[in-house]
């Protein structure tokens, strides 16, 4: 298993084996769930698990952690562990980029007819470059969302691993 590191990629996986069968790991899940822990809020379904901080500490920039439990044996499982951002600013982020995205490709075949037919580019130069600029800015925002929610990804890791080892 590789622990997480200073490292930001796109999105922090890790991989394990536990010598304990699935039920054996969601009843700790659970326990831990029914103890009222106020730091982090464990939300079960099947065989996944969501691990999010607190509401108290949960900002735009907070990850979740999702587990997906995975039947080796009777008594191994594999855990599959994937960090994510909050799913509504994943989606605002997709949305962001999409629209950017789209504006962009419109001025590009207006900007292109228009030169084809060597008629006045107009604005639509400008907005291209707009767009481009606007790529820039949601690139280093998701960057500056990642590094400041590293802090908070290593927290809900170590909870993860200690109710794993208990």
């Amino acid at each position: 298993m590789q622990p997480v590191t200073d490292q930001i990629p796109l999105r922090i996986r890790f991989q394990e084996t536990i010598e304990a069968s699935i039920e054996e790991l969601l009843d700790k899940f659970q326990q831990t769930k029914l103890q009222n822990n106020n730091e982090f809020v464990i939300k079960i379904v099947d065989q996944h698990l969501w691990l999010d901080m607190h509401q108290s500490e949960r900002f735009l920039y907070s990850p979740h952690l999702h587990l997906e439990l995975e039947k080796i044996t009777e008594k191994r499982t594999n855990i599959r562990g994937l960090f994510g951002p909050q799913p509504a600013l994943w989606t605002m982020f997709m949305f962001g980029h999409f629209v950017v995205a789209g504006i962009f490709i419109i001025a590009a075949v207006i900007v292109y007819s228009n030169w084809s037919m060597n008629l006045a580019i107009g604005n639509w130069g400008w907005i291209m470059l707009v767009m481009v600029m606007a790529w820039v800015f949601l690139y280093f925002f998701a960057r500056m969302n990642r590094i400041a929610g590293m802090t908070q990804a290593r927290r809900l890791y170590q909870f993860y691993h200690k109710i794993v080892t208990k």
